[in-house]
């Protein structure tokens, strides 16, 4: 059978301009970080912590749950730098309160922080992070509040008693002002506009390890 070149022809400009024509695929993007709101948790549900998809915290380290605490660090060895971040990312104001305890001996600079404004979900300290650090912490031999990286202090040292009982800290940011608490006593505070925004978390450094009984944060 004979064949018409030009309708063959015609039959490859169609199938051609198909095939340009067609738009590529869009890239799946990334769902999108959510933004954090008041919560009160008590660590009472190993199984919803650990979960990857349903957990409000991301983690690094030696991090375990048990018995309604959650402990960050190893006491056996404990050189690594460990955290506990939150998944959401906070805009504005926010109230975090965290009850706590070393388990870490005074030595080196063995401590916890809590940390805020991140604005990514990576360990400040020796991991490289950005953010604001409220810090607890031996070497410090008292309460600092820190702008990350470089420990930039953007508020005065407490000179506090650093031990290993249950305390209760702090931290209010008001757009760019921080009131960071121990106990319920003001210890220091500061003002900066660097971050405006982030993540929260609680972090230990040196030889630190922490026990935390809660987390509460409370978005005005």
């Amino acid at each position: 059978m004979a064949h018409n070149p030009r309708l063959i022809a015609l039959s490859v400009f169609c199938i051609a301009a198909l095939v340009l024509g067609k738009a590529p695929l869009a890239a799946t993007a990334p769902p999108p970080t959510p933004v954090g709101g008041s919560f009160f948790d008590q660590f009472d549900d190993p199984k919803l912590f650990n979960d990857p998809v349903k957990s409000r915290w991301k983690t690094s380290g030696t991090v375990t749950v048990a018995n309604g605490t959650v402990t960050i660090g190893n006491p056996a060895n404990n050189m690594e730098n460990v955290w506990i971040i939150s998944a959401a990312e906070y805009k504005g104001s926010f109230t975090m309160e965290v009850r706590a305890r070393l388990l870490s001996q005074p030595r080196m600079w063995g401590g916890y922080g809590l940390w805020f404004r991140m604005p990514s979900i990576t360990g400040i300290y020796r991991d490289g992070g950005s953010g604001y650090t409220f810090d607890y912490v031996y070497g410090y031999r008292g309460a600092t509040l820190l702008r990350w990286p470089n420990s930039y202090p953007i508020g005065p040292k407490a000179p506090i008693a650093i031990d290993g009982r249950w305390h209760v800290l702090k931290v209010v940011a008001r757009g760019s002002q921080f009131q960071c608490f121990v106990d319920g006593q003001l210890v220091t505070q500061g003002t900066d506009s660097q971050y405006p925004s982030g993540h929260l978390g609680i972090g230990t450094c040196y030889r630190g390890c922490v026990q935390v009984d809660w987390v509460r944060v409370t978005v005005p």
